[in-house]
């Protein structure tokens, strides 16, 4: 009788505990949908069901929410499948290990060697040799079986994948990092002097208050104590720096004229207010309005900005 060599059919190589694993965690969050839904309808429900809230922004409202908690309803489906089809996956692995196992034991009184992971079958007679060959054929028959209910679940797993994408993109929260900063070109900050500039103010130091800005991850900074001049210059120090997509928007708002000292010389410039926007595709400033709320000890206004979040 000749030897059969062939590669360990019986040993599918899998961790069904392990996918449990993951479908327990996957249950949670299915869990943590279901229960958020419940919690915003029935918090929602005690403020818009009823004639205390009524009109445009209460059916706004309601429109949003109902928005909301329909795409938790549809994500909690969605990963309620994919828990089925991992559990799914972790008993068909199961099951037919332990058909493999037991059609790899019916061959324990035939000779057999083992090399790379591999048998080598040596058969005494024709009847061992239609063992092994039978053996054989079942185990890849079972494995066939195994991979065809594996491609099944495949399919619901990458079939709910682009919906849970597209709502986790949609609900992710959008945060914006802002910097309020008194920059203190008035007062003290006005004294320049040519040689040591020491720490008063960022007069002339556009260039490091840009840095600082960009430092900090800043998408919107508002400026106080600012001279125009040095807003269109910090505009275009942020623009020099600005990366590829985004442009530095910065709008001026005059508070007062004010002497501008650079320690040789003295000019009346005007002074105020600013507001920094680092515009994106998803980050607009609409619209930009200055307000003077009186003359102060030497003039105060306040800027209004609109923005609209993409």
């Amino acid at each position: 009788m000749g030897d059969i060599t062939v590669s360990n059919l019986w040993d599918l190589e899998a961790d069904p505990g392990r996918i449990e694993a993951n479908a327990v965690t996957w249950q949670g969050r299915a869990t943590d949908l279901e229960e958020a839904q419940d919690l915003v309808d029935s918090a929602a429900n005690r403020v818009v069901d009823g004639e205390y809230w009524t009109g445009q922004t209460a059916d706004a409202f309601t429109r949003h929410r109902e928005s909301l908690t329909s795409d938790l309803g549809t994500c909690a489906g969605l990963v309620n499948e994919v828990v089925t089809a991992l559990n799914t996956c972790a008993d068909l692995l199961r099951y037919n290990q332990s058909l493999l196992t037991e059609e790899l034991s019916a061959l324990s009184g035939i000779a057999v060697s083992r090399s790379g992971g591999g048998y080598t079958f040596h058969p005494a007679d024709e009847a061992e040799e239609q063992t092994v060959r039978n053996a054989i054929a079942t185990a890849r028959e079972i494995r066939q079986r195994v991979d065809d209910g594996l491609e099944t679940q495949k399919a619901v797993l990458t079939g709910a994948l682009p919906t849970l994408e597209e709502q986790k993109e949609r609900w992710t929260a959008r945060t914006l990092r802002m910097l309020n900063f008194n920059i203190q070109e008035g007062g003290d900050g006005n004294e320049l002097n040519p040689f040591n500039r020491g720490d008063h103010g960022y007069q002339g130091r556009m260039d490091e208050l840009a840095e600082r800005i960009m430092g900090g991850q800043v998408d919107v900074a508002t400026i106080q104590e600012i001279f125009r001049h040095d807003a269109e210059g910090l505009e275009r120090e942020l623009n020099e720096r600005a990366a590829p997509g985004e442009r530095w928007e910065v709008q001026f708002g005059k508070a007062a004229d004010k002497p501008r000292n650079s320690g040789l010389w003295s000019a009346t410039e005007d002074f105020g207010n600013a507001v920094i926007v680092r515009t994106t595709d998803d980050l607009e400033m609409t619209d930009s309005q200055n307000h003077e709320v009186g003359d102060g000890d030497g003039g105060r206004a306040a800027m209004e900005v609109n923005l609209e979040v993409g």
